[in-house]
């Protein structure tokens, strides 16, 4: 094994190991999030509803699942952020409590009945990154909507990620397989009566296939349109000149507003850097990509080393979104973030309280 293979593995082992050891504190309180899915997972045959979907590559499936987690309060300090992770210690308590398969009309009636009655009409449908099994996926989705206290209809779709380090260049191959899956469930959620608005959030690099989807699969906007409101990118595992280049002029051609979330200590994507050759588009150590139509976040100042790539499951970036989701303010309306501008131009910074 070379050296800078050996080094790759090294930097996702240490982040792996960050968050498999994070602990919660006793003041904890036990919530249930009830949440919708499409995966394009197989099934194992497992009933046990944590083990029911694998990490290869199955048909388009559809459900609706109940996590529990165990969540700190809300004013929990943002240097010391929520992973809404299952304690070690209670695995059997928290997780995935059930979860019910279902065709796809009945998960599009069952979005309607949903809907019925809320203020929000709006679809969060959610992308993880690589080395997520559907558990770990379906708890980071849950967390996010806890900590935002977002009031839509919340949906995980989760493709067949290996849920190892070792394996990010197959998460790489398998994601670009599930890219049409993705396509036409985006088709099928915009058919789905009284829903208003698709918001589209992707962590790392589930933002590679969002991206693909909205540049090359179908014109986000116009007949046939995916109702889509925000775009919003997590430490995205995306190359920063190709997105530069080709993704955000369509994107700002369409009229999409795109939020990109950045830090300068994210170890998985300096080494996504050298497994890819150039920088990405989350890594603010490698610069901040500052462009007309991208509203640019620096989340630096919360992200320490162990929580540089996973910040976005932190309360003070929890509250920024909120804003963003639940108010549609823009970043200059925002209270959770401040002004800067420079050279490039102007972007945010989040703040701790």
């Amino acid at each position: 094994m070379n050296v800078m293979l050996r080094t790759v593995m090294l930097l996702f082992g240490l982040s792996l190991a960050s968050c498999a050891s994070t602990q919660l504190e006793p003041d904890d309180t036990v919530v249930e999030i009830p949440m919708l899915y499409i995966t394009d997972r197989d099934e194992t045959g497992d009933e046990d509803p944590e083990k029911f979907y694998g990490d290869e590559r199955g048909d388009l499936v559809y459900g609706s699942m109940t996590t529990i987690l165990e969540a700190k309060p809300t004013g929990a300090s943002p240097d010391d952020p929520a992973f809404w992770q299952p304690r070690a210690a209670n695995a059997d308590d928290i997780g995935i409590a059930s979860l019910k398969p279902m065709a796809l009309d009945g998960f599009q009636q069952e979005i309607e009945t949903r809907l019925q009655g809320r203020d929000d009409k709006t679809a969060l449908v959610f992308l993880h990154g690589y080395k997520k099994t559907f558990r770990r996926a379906a708890m980071n989705l849950a967390g996010i909507v806890y900590g935002a206290n977002y009031q839509g209809i919340p949906v995980l779709y989760s493709w067949p990620s290996g849920g190892a380090p070792a394996l990010y260049a197959a998460d790489t191959t398998n994601l670009k397989w599930s890219t049409t899956h993705l396509v036409k469930a985006l088709d099928q959620l915009a058919e789905v009566h009284g829903l208003d608005v698709i918001h589209l959030v992707a962590h790392s690099m589930g933002g590679q296939a969002v991206l693909h989807a909205l540049e090359n699969e179908k014109p986000p906007q116009g007949e046939g349109e995916w109702k889509l409101g925000e775009l919003i990118l997590y430490s995205p595992d995306v190359d920063r000149a190709r997105f530069a280049r080709d993704a955000l002029p369509k994107l700002r051609a369409a009229g999409i507003r795109t939020t990109v979330y950045a830090s300068d200590l994210d170890v998985p994507l300096w080494a996504s850097r050298f497994a890819n050759k150039y920088p990405r588009l989350g890594d603010a150590a490698s610069g901040l990509l500052v462009a007309e139509g991208l509203e640019t976040i620096d989340a630096s100042q919360i992200a320490g080393l162990f929580t540089g790539h996973i910040y976005h499951l932190g309360q003070r970036t929890q509250d920024d979104l909120h804003y963003l989701l639940s108010e549609r303010l823009g970043a200059a309306e925002r209270p959770t973030l401040t002004r800067v501008e420079d050279e490039r131009g102007v972007y945010w910074e989040i703040l701790p309280e």
